[in-house]
């Protein structure tokens, strides 16, 4: 199955006309996570936000803190939902981290 998901480092900016930056914190073989990357990926299509996915397994410091508490989701650095997205509320807070 080929994956549409971006694994790349977000970009660094202070252009408030960009669009929000969406991490998620999550690691292979969480089936929460999976359904969280669908949920944003689907979200997506209403509210343009550049996608983050942020891998634990392969960062010590992170598995040890977050461990099985994953997907953990944020917008522009701020933590908004964890283990479940519930899609109207990170709407609203789509439009709260967006220009406009």
């Amino acid at each position: 199955m080929k994956s549409f998901w971006k694994k790349e480092k977000p970009r660094a900016t202070n252009d408030p006309a960009a669009a929000p930056l969406v991490e998620i914190y999550s690691k292979p073989e969480c089936h929460l996570c999976e359904v969280a990357k669908a949920q944003l990926l689907k979200l997506r299509e209403k509210v343009p936000f550049e996608l983050h996915e942020v891998d634990i397994s392969k960062d010590e410091s992170l598995l040890r803190r977050y461990g099985e508490r994953i997907p953990l989701i944020f917008i522009n650095r701020h933590l908004v939902a964890k283990y479940f997205i519930d899609e109207s509320r990170l709407l609203k807070q789509l439009k709260k981290y967006s220009n406009g």
